[in-house]
């Protein structure tokens, strides 16, 4: 988490500049997000910080579109996001010291509740900072003890790459309970 925080952390992640950029390059920045080198995320490298940088710049472009998702769709997706912008998902990181802040009184509490955590192997979310293998470990089981697990072979939009096994999955999680 630490690394995470180094590379989030700095003020010129945060700024309207970047939220610009990233608005310019719609496209590109939800392709990327499916093409992930994430040799930089790997948890055993020193991380500086990047001010004049974006995660994005990290990834990789895809050559084409993946078989899952076709020009139409992307166009329409961009669209939604250009009118939009990506505050909404940069806020997340915005607000991640308030939400150490909020949540600090919970920290260690157990999550009782059923659950069933669904990720793509290669989503540059489950891959960054040896996140996969906390999720896959005794740690965070420990911490969510009623959980499963399910690692697909996919990517960031893994409800969208693989719609039959992810709806399979919820089915059945939803058939066990």
């Amino acid at each position: 988490m630490n690394k995470a925080r180094t590379l989030f952390d700095s003020s010129a992640a945060r700024q309207t500049p970047q939220e610009a950029r990233i608005k310019e390059k719609v496209c590109l920045t939800l392709a990327k997000l499916d093409e992930p080198d994430s040799s930089w995320l790997d948890a055993n490298n020193d991380i500086f910080y990047i001010t004049q940088f974006q995660i994005i710049d990290f990834l990789n472009t895809p050559s084409e579109l993946p078989p899952w998702i076709i020009e139409k769709e992307l166009q329409f997706s961009a669209s939604k996001f250009q009118q939009s912008g990506f505050t909404g998902a940069l806020n997340y990181y915005r607000a991640m010291d308030m939400n150490w802040e909020l949540l600090g009184a919970w920290q260690g509490v157990k999550i009782t509740t059923p659950t069933k955590f669904i990720v793509g192997d290669e989503d540059v979310g489950f891959e960054a900072f040896g996140r996969g293998d906390y999720i896959k470990g005794k740690a965070f089981k420990g911490l969510v003890p009623n959980m499963e697990v399910v690692v697909i072979g996919g990517h960031h939009h893994i409800q969208i790459e693989k719609a039959e096994r992810v709806t399979s999955e919820i089915l059945s999680f939803f058939g066990e309970w």
